[in-house]
């Protein structure tokens, strides 16, 4: 299913107290801008979640070294059961023009492409248990390779019944917000600032993750 934060209604909080999350990206995810502080630490303070934080700055989707999302998510403990996971459509990918390639309708999928990635670390999830599998995107930047990342997400989602894909990209209202306050916000087209997230990606975040786990 495909989300998009404007149209998200309000939700408890207090119904995600514990939760444990995780959340496997780069940079963004990370808190690159903001001294390591991303929405998901403003998550765990505000929400009282469980985050397990997974996060490198540079690292990308396709699977070409140990850093890989694919290569980090296969050494994550899963001793534990999630409740949820979330996977950031990496910018990386976008800005080191890696191959897109394109959805297999079964395995083996070919993880040294976007596609094929994506699709493999769904698959290992789907075998660590019954939980949300979610994706979420940047918001929007122009960059023609990225929105074809955007794309494929759109399209995976609306036939996996099991993939839900936050589309902060193609929000126009939730661009908007961030466009008009500018430097408060964003560090430079990919990276929110401290204020960026806590201000204006935690409250979406928050109704999102209430609606999934309420």
């Amino acid at each position: 299913m495909i989300y998009y934060p404007s149209k998200l209604p309000s939700g408890d909080l207090s119904s995600l107290k514990e939760k444990r999350i995780g959340f496997l990206g780069s940079s963004v995810t990370y808190g690159w801008a903001s001294n390591g502080y991303s929405f998901v630490d403003a998550l765990e303070e505000k929400a009282k979640i469980i985050a397990v934080k997974e996060a490198v700055s540079g690292t990308t989707l396709v699977n070409e070294d140990s850093s890989s999302y694919v290569a980090r998510l296969k050494k994550m403990d899963f001793s534990h059961p999630f409740d949820a996971f979330l996977i950031q459509l990496s910018t990386n990918d976008a800005s080191k023009q890696k191959t897109l390639g394109e959805e297999r309708k079964e395995p083996p999928y070919d993880d040294l492409t976007i596609c094929g990635a994506i699709q493999t670390m769904v698959a290992f999830l789907k075998d660590k248990g019954n939980f949300p599998i979610c994706f979420y995107s940047n918001p929007y930047y122009e960059n023609c390779f990225y929105q074809k990342m955007v794309n494929f997400m759109n399209h995976f989602a609306s036939i996996q019944k099991e993939i839900h894909f936050f589309n902060l990209y193609e929000d126009l209202p939730f661009n908007e917000e961030g466009k008009e306050k500018g430097i408060l916000y964003m560090a430079d087209s990919i990276h929110p600032t401290k204020e960026g997230y806590l201000e204006w990606w935690t409250p979406i975040f928050e109704k999102w993750f209430t609606l999934l786990l309420s």
